[in-house]
């Protein structure tokens, strides 16, 4: 059975940065998140700024939450542009990584995986910050995996386009291509560099919020911030998608 978390707030002391040359095989996760006043743009048309902006940061809680629950984690990290985003990371116990003016998806998460590898860290989790209802039990079943046969892990949207989860040993060993049809990108990336991958599709890293129909399909689970909102906002996003439907009639 899936692991039960007892509360959302993450309260956990993660292993400092230290010398690559005094670590070994150290596991972290890195999450990207972007502006929290540009949260969620795409979901405009159904929530104001004030629900989008407490969206991100109710997603960002409860992915901290489910990464702090694994057993597999040394390292937990947040990288942002967003001052007071980064702040709430620390508050809720992960470390913060400030990667300046924004300079986009991958490349924060490339100048992040540097950095991380430099520092020690032999496995690196990726998970964008938009992936609300991880499951630790499914976090473990990623680190699971062998590290010498596959150097690349993906765990797949449920598109099966995108890519929800993306663990590289080491932390830089390919280029790192979010967003559109990255799944793809990933598996010529992988052929072109002779490099080994597993495709582990994985219920809980699946689930991503992108789009109102995303907001609708989300389940109820309890201890998950991001559902408790979803429910409360349940009659605006039902109205507004049906809206959409007569005025595509």
């Amino acid at each position: 059975m899936p692991r039960q978390r007892a509360k959302v707030e993450v309260r956990r002391t993660f292993t400092a940065p230290l010398a690559c040359s005094t670590v070994a095989r150290v596991n972290a996760a890195l999450v990207p998140v972007r502006s929290i006043a540009s949260a969620k743009k795409r979901l405009a048309s159904c929530l104001d700024r004030d629900r989008r902006e407490a969206l991100a940061l109710a997603m960002l809680e409860d992915m901290l939450a489910a990464l702090a629950a694994s057993s597999r984690l040394d390292r937990i990290v947040v990288v942002s542009s967003d001052a007071a985003l980064l702040d709430h990371a620390r508050r809720c116990g992960a470390e913060a990584l400030d990667e300046g003016p924004p300079r986009g998806l991958n490349a924060a998460v490339a100048m992040a995986a540097a950095r991380l590898e430099a520092e020690g860290v032999a496995r690196l989790l990726t998970v964008p910050g938009d992936v609300p209802l991880l499951d630790p039990d499914e976090i473990d079943a990623l680190f699971d995996t062998d590290r010498r046969r596959y150097p690349v892990v993906l765990a797949p949207s449920a598109s099966v386009t995108g890519t929800n989860g993306l663990l590289t040993s080491p932390p830089a060993v390919i280029d790192f291509c979010f967003e559109g049809e990255s799944l793809d990108a990933y598996r010529r990336q992988c052929r072109r560099k002779g490099l080994e991958m597993l495709l582990l599709p994985l219920q809980s890293f699946a689930i991503d919020v992108d789009t109102p129909a995303d907001l609708a399909a989300l389940p109820g689970l309890s201890g998950h911030r991001t559902c408790a909102l979803v429910e409360q906002w349940r009659g605006l996003i039902v109205r507004y998608l049906d809206g959409e439907a007569v005025a595509r009639e």
